[in-house]
């Protein structure tokens, strides 16, 4: 039977751009072997692979083109793209170094060679990109918005936020880049800037506004009435907005306050003033409320009526339950947190509990899990591997907050990622030591110059730009932790 010629390629690829990707498909797939078109009827298979859904067919496709064409720039950028969007950055990284022999194509090109680097925590070379795509591009604010992103990560916070401006006079309504520098601006202390950049949060689309905010916003001006005060993140959050807490009292005599019900006994009994309600869907709001305002707007308010920003934060968490009350003196405990379940920072931000193994060497200091979640596996292969047993709770750390809180009095400090518990002992004013493995998968606050924290003074933050850099830093631990272990004075 006589082989029939195939449809022309351009046709082909006016049935794509018409949306007849199927009928394209069935018709590629019958293409002659051997015919000269034969590699770009694979690559227009592969773009109808990518519109149908059919990433793993589509990268098949890319990768078999190009064992025949190894230099087809076109496909080597679409399979990078193919294979960073699904989840294969290893595989996307390693195409990297030759597309970056030459300048990219275009804007769009460029763009995705700096998110692929920045992902795969490769900051330096994503920034030298980027300062080869701002002297092609200097007039794209997803340019500038790129090179903002990765000075942050390298903590270049000043030139982060002028990047993050520039890109800002290019496309004023770009609400994610105010909301960046926003936050960057707050680090640098800049409450006054730094809270009206971080309004526009609200028109991201991401946080849901409570039904509290039908009330007249409070300006920070002492009123006759009850000011409600509301959180709208996360218990990690809250638990460091809470630290602008202390300077709305000294200001507004009358507060009301409606946050996490985990939270509600602990914020209670330390400002016996303000009341506090646990945020239910039907919470009951005191009638003689007259303003509101959401907690993570307090340093902006705080500023706008030139009224000093408390920070750092004073140790402002009170004690914990009578009946949960510990005794000083005792074995000198090291609490330890080293998991997050997040379902997208917290496999990036954990740590393996095997990588604290260094300090089942110290004498005279007693391992505390203070892990919520099953640890038993993990506590069981520390202790073989180590010999040394690490004590479980005997309670829910997700739960019961205010054991947590009472467990990590009883330590003498703790080791942990970015999390609840590392505000918690901020909080209380516990020796905190908060290992940050990567900058992808660390919260503004927890960013800073050197080892300090802005923010809590017992906190110290070990921040490593990528993971690359966690054994260093594994190695100093047993340093910081054996400071925390009582020697006996050579006179007795």
């Amino acid at each position: 039977m006589t082989e029939l010629p195939p449809i022309p390629l351009a046709d082909i690829r006016a049935l794509i751009a018409a949306g007849r990707q199927r009928e394209v498909m069935t018709l590629l797939e019958a293409w002659p072997a051997g015919d000269p078109d034969g590699l770009e009827a694979l690559r227009c298979l592969a773009d109808c692979q990518i519109l149908e859904g059919l990433p793993d067919q589509a990268i098949t496709s890319l990768q078999f083109s190009l064992l025949f064409d190894p230099d087809h720039r076109p496909s080597r950028v679409s399979l990078a793209r193919l294979l960073w969007q699904n989840d294969q950055l290893p595989q996307a990284l390693s195409l990297l170094p030759e597309l970056l022999l030459e300048e990219p194509s275009n804007l769009e090109e460029a763009l995705l060679l700096v998110r692929i680097l920045y992902d795969g925590e490769q900051f330096e070379l994503a920034l030298e990109v980027c300062e080869r795509l701002l002297l092609n591009h200097g007039d794209a604010a997803e340019a500038w918005f790129a090179q903002a992103m990765v000075l942050q990560c390298l903590g270049r916070y000043a030139e982060a936020i002028t990047a993050y401006g520039r890109a800002l006079e290019l496309q004023e309504d770009w609400h994610q880049a105010a909301v960046n520098r926003g936050l960057l601006r707050l680090l640098a202390g800049d409450a006054l800037g730094g809270g009206e950049d971080y309004e526009r949060r609200w028109l991201l689309g991401e946080l849901t506004e409570s039904p509290l905010v039908a009330l007249p916003r409070w300006d920070g001006r002492p009123c006759s009435g009850t000011v409600l005060l509301w959180a709208e993140q996360g218990l990690g959050d809250e638990l460091f907005w809470l630290g602008f807490l202390s300077a709305c009292v000294a200001h507004q005599p009358q507060l009301a306050l409606v946050l996490d019900p985990r939270l509600v006994g602990l914020v209670s009994r330390r400002f016996p003033a303000i009341t506090v309600l646990p945020r239910t869907e039907q919470a009951a709001v005191p009638a003689d409320v007259v303003a509101a305002v959401p907690l993570g707007s307090l340093p902006g308010v705080l500023s706008r009526r030139q009224r000093p920003v408390p920070v750092p934060f004073e140790a402002w968490l009170g004690a914990q339950r009578p009946e949960q009350s510990v005794v000083a003196l005792g074995p000198c405990r090291l609490g330890l947190f080293w998991r997050s379940f997040q379902r997208q920072r917290g496999p990036i931000k954990s740590l393996q509990l095997a990588d604290l193994a260094p300090l089942a060497t110290i004498v005279g200091l007693e391992l505390q899990s203070l892990q919520y979640g099953d640890a038993s596996e993990a506590l069981a292969a520390f202790a073989a591997a180590t010999g040394v047993t690490i004590q479980p709770p005997d309670f829910d750390p997700f739960e019961d907050i205010e054991a947590l809180v009472a467990a990590i009095s009883a330590c003498a400090g703790v080791v942990t990622i970015p999390s609840v518990v590392a505000h918690l002992c901020g909080a209380l004013g516990v020796p905190c030591l908060v290992l940050s493995v990567s900058s992808l998968a660390r919260p503004w606050y927890w960013e800073g110059e050197g080892d300090r924290c802005p923010w809590y003074p017992s906190v110290q933050v070990w921040r490593c730009t990528s993971r690359a850099q966690l054994p260093q830093r594994l190695a100093q631990l047993p340093l910081w932790a054996s400071a925390l272990v009582p020697r006996p004075d050579p006179l007795d």
